[in-house]
Order: C-alpha cells, then sequence, then structure tokens
C-alpha cells in the first residue's frame, strides 16, 4: 500500500468502485445503489481503509453495498472531483454480478439497490461525474466479456518477503522491464535476431 493510495500526508481523500452489471437477455443491466445520507444514485464504491488496495476497495464496496459477489474485470475509469471541497480521486471497474444478492451490510448507508438498463441507468445517475463513468464503460462493454490478462512472471532472484518493503501493484510491467532469458537475450534482443534470420 502506497502513502497515496491511502491519502497519508495529503488531503486527496482515495476510493474505490465499480459498475456493476450483469447481462439479462443480451443487454446489460447497471446495478445503482441509494445513499440516503446524500439522497444520491451513484455506483458502489467507498473510501480505502488502511492496508488495502484500490482493487480491494471496490470488492469489498460492492458487495457491502450492493450484497452481490462479482467478477471483476477491465479498469474502466479513475476520476477526479471535489467532494465538500476536497480533492477526491475514484477508480472503477467493470464487476459481473455473479452470486445471489445478500443482505445490505449497513441500510444506513445504502437503503436500495436497482437493476437498470444502461438507458435508465444515466437518467437515474445523479451526479455528472458518475454519468462520464458510465458512458465510458458502454463504450468498452462489446467486448467486455472478451478481455482478459495474462501475467507471466518469473523471479530470477527473490526477496525475502519481510525485505520487500513496495508495493506490488506500483511494479510497472513493460516489454523493457520484463527480461526473458534465453541464450542471454531480451526481448528486444530475440525480435531483432528473429527478424534478420
Amino acid at each position: 500500500m502506497s502513502k497515496s493510495e491511502i491519502g497519508e500526508n495529503t488531503s486527496e481523500i482515495m476510493a474505490a468502485g465499480a459498475v456493476l452489471y450483469r447481462v439479462n437477455q443480451d443487454e446489460f443491466e447497471i446495478g445503482l445503489i441509494h445513499r440516503p445520507r446524500y439522497d444520491d444514485w451513484s455506483f458502489p464504491k467507498g473510501k480505502i481503509e488502511f492496508g488495502e488496495s484500490f482493487l480491494a476497495t471496490a470488492r469489498r464496496e460492492v458487495l457491502e453495498e450492493t450484497g452481490y459477489a462479482a467478477k471483476f474485470g477491465p479498469l474502466v475509469a479513475e476520476i477526479q472531483y471535489l467532494a465538500e471541497g476536497v480533492p477526491k480521486r475514484v477508480k472503477y471497474w467493470a464487476a459481473q454480478a455473479i452470486s445471489e444478492a445478500e443482505p445490505i451490510a449497513d441500510p444506513e448507508e445504502v437503503d436500495q439497490f436497482e437493476w437498470h438498463s444502461l438507458k435508465s441507468a444515466k437518467a437515474k445517475l445523479t451526479h455528472e461525474e458518475d454519468r462520464k463513468v458510465l458512458k465510458l464503460f458502454k463504450d468498452m462493454s462489446p467486448g467486455i466479456d472478451k478481455n482478459s490478462t495474462l501475467i507471466l512472471l518469473r523471479h530470477a532472484k527473490a526477496l525475502k518477503r519481510v525485505e520487500w518493503i513496495g508495493d506490488d501493484e506500483l511494479v510497472e510491467v513493460t516489454p523493457k522491464s520484463i527480461r526473458i532469458r534465453k541464450r542471454g537475450l531480451s526481448i528486444e534482443e530475440r525480435r531483432k535476431t528473429s527478424k534478420k534470420g
């Protein structure tokens, strides 16, 4: 967990949530929550708790606020806005409901949950930021179930867990940062060699 994720020594609020969806007769339905404290309709989301990553927060919030377990897919958006005068950063993932609903954890925090078509969800959402997130989800939705990630990772030398002080989520994985050793050649060197021969 990085300091920036938990907002330590900053006044920025860090939060995460999801566009919870299900497919009903080949149409996407979006799960929306009503929060009585704000009298608004929104996606499930909440503040990061100490020691949580953005994704762990999103999973917890979806379950607590909707009662649904979900299969998380790609990141839909990262938005920033002012919440009561304080900067807030929220990451949203696409999350497919995969269970029957359990009771909502705190009915005083979320008192209603409803499924909506994409069109009616847009009309029901209270905040413009949420409508922008919904549009991004809609734009990516035709291939949402086709998106997948495969990460192959091999440690040449691993540190002991207690020696690692960083956050695994902060490690950037790029073709330049990954070296696949085959006769001592990097990916780039292997590509150059295969083009010549």
